[in-house]
């Protein structure tokens, strides 16, 4: 976190690099100049190259065959998860035939990444990336401990470990929030339209978005935390362990116990955000005045000393990415008659069904 802190995370500092990767990100939609394209490997590689930035100290191209390589494999990872899980609970499984549980194929993935990773940290200890890094800062702190004689654990596994969860959560969710979002707007095209008109009124069109407009862009955020709330992107959060014997409720949680948080029974429950909770209605974030509002009840990135520690990070890719979107682009169906399911497919995440949409330039 130290290090993070320092290379700019939850800082405006950032923002800038975030608003460069969207620039990408824009001329990559104009290019497809309407044509109906299921643009979630593009959303993907966007989104990864902002984490690729802070770790790697440098961004990919979007068709640079290695990048690509460890995306596909970051998703088969997480589309087997919900199958692969069991090996956790019944080890024994992994020896039946015909790998039904895809331990193999993971394993598989789970190589690629980690190839991919040890690549990146090989350039770097050769000096081949000049920007400041969350790798080098790691082994420059490591090896600050190392000449003082001092032991550590920020050894050469751990960095690998760390570097391959950051890149991993840094890319899946927030792209998945990005993808959910237009699914809704699709669905609900008046909220579409409601963020343009807000956009116009107090950005205007003859420049982009910046973070620094936050304050001026109530809606967006209203509907950026309602696609977190309807969505619920993580619905089990991560699995954690109990450190101490404690009660709640009359219920004695013992020590070591494994706990899965429920996050959805919080983020879909009627008594606290409505009888139309599985609505998408972005104006239950706001107040009496417009203003945008966060209520203790809103727990996406989970709560606590274990809350996501990319939060911040991700609120501002996607303030910045759909504010600039919903800006110059008309979101639109393949086909008008059969807008994209609401529906979601089970997992680690809530991933949407397959669509397409058309980016229409506004001008």
């Amino acid at each position: 976190m130290q290090i993070l802190r320092s290379l700019g995370m939850g800082k405006n500092v950032l923002a800038q690099r975030i608003q460069e990767e969207a620039e990408f990100y824009i001329k990559a939609l104009t290019d497809l100049k309407g044509k109906p394209t299921n643009i979630t490997d593009l959303t993907y590689a966007c989104v990864s190259n902002v984490i690729s930035y802070v770790v790697f100290g440098h961004r990919f191209e979007y068709k640079d065959p290695r990048f690509l390589n460890a995306l596909q494999a970051m998703r088969t990872v997480l589309n087997n998860l919900e199958v692969t899980s069991v090996l956790n609970f019944l080890p024994f499984v992994r020896y039946l035939p015909f790998d039904l549980t895809k331990g193999k194929e993971t394993k598989s993935s789970v190589d690629r990444i980690l190839s991919f990773v040890k690549r990146e940290i090989e350039d770097i200890q050769q000096g081949k990336v000049q920007k400041e890094n969350f790798i080098s800062e790691f082994l420059n702190d490591r090896n600050g401990l190392l000449e003082k004689d001092n032991k550590t654990t920020l050894d050469d596994e751990n960095l690998v470990k760390i570097v391959y969860e950051l890149f991993f959560a840094g890319s899946e969710t927030t792209t998945q929030t990005i993808i959910w979002c237009i699914v809704y707007t699709l669905n609900y095209p008046e909220v579409q339209e409601k963020i343009h008109r807000e956009i116009v009124e107090n950005v205007g069109t003859d420049r982009v978005p910046t973070i620094l407009d936050r304050p001026k862009l109530p809606y967006i955020g209203a509907v950026i935390m309602e696609t977190l709330r309807f969505s619920c992107m993580v619905p089990y959060s991560v699995p954690h362990s109990c450190y101490r014997d404690v009660e709640v409720n009359g219920y004695t949680i013992p020590k070591g116990t494994f706990i899965i948080p429920n996050l959805t029974s919080i983020l879909h429950d009627e008594k606290i955000w409505g009888e139309d909770v599985m609505s998408f209605r972005p104006e239950r974030f706001l107040d009496v005045n417009g203003k945008l509002k966060n209520p203790e009840e809103f727990v996406a990135f989970s709560l606590g000393r274990r809350v996501c520690l990319g939060e911040s990070l991700a609120n501002m890719e996607l303030f910045i990415f759909l504010s600039s979107m919903f800006q110059r682009f008309e979101m639109k169906p393949e086909d008008p008659g059969c807008l994209p399911s609401m529906e979601s497919t089970p997992g680690f995440t809530t991933n949407s069904l397959p669509f397409k949409v058309r980016f229409v330039q506004r001008y």
